[in-house]
């Protein structure tokens, strides 16, 4: 009985130790909820929790510029599709539906 109370004791003990040291060992510019960052920026230790913000501020801006863009394009490229070639695109793109409207 006394060995089991001592094993398990000690089992204990060195489940607290452990979840110290892996608590101090954890780098000092880890963010609990910090925003994700891409690659290349993800890798850095030394961002503060300013410049962060600021990269995935720019990032979300960036990606909301190139889809903009992206729909321009394809409104300007279907601006140069005569209907029929509108209709086969709708084709193209939805091969599951019959609707032969052109966009």
């Amino acid at each position: 009985m006394r060995r089991t109370f001592l094993i398990i004791a000690v089992c204990i003990s060195v489940l607290i130790v452990s979840l110290a040291i892996a608590q101090t060992s954890r780098p000092s510019n880890q963010r609990a909820n910090a925003a994700r960052l891409t690659q290349p920026w993800n890798k850095m230790n030394t961002l503060t929790n300013e410049q962060i913000a600021q990269i995935a501020d720019l990032h979300r801006k960036t990606l909301a510029d190139v889809k903009a863009i992206e729909a321009k394009e394809r409104t300007d490229i279907i601006a140069l599709l005569t209907d029929e070639q509108k209709i086969e695109l709708n084709r193209v793109e939805n091969p599951g539906k019959t609707a032969n409207a052109p966009q």
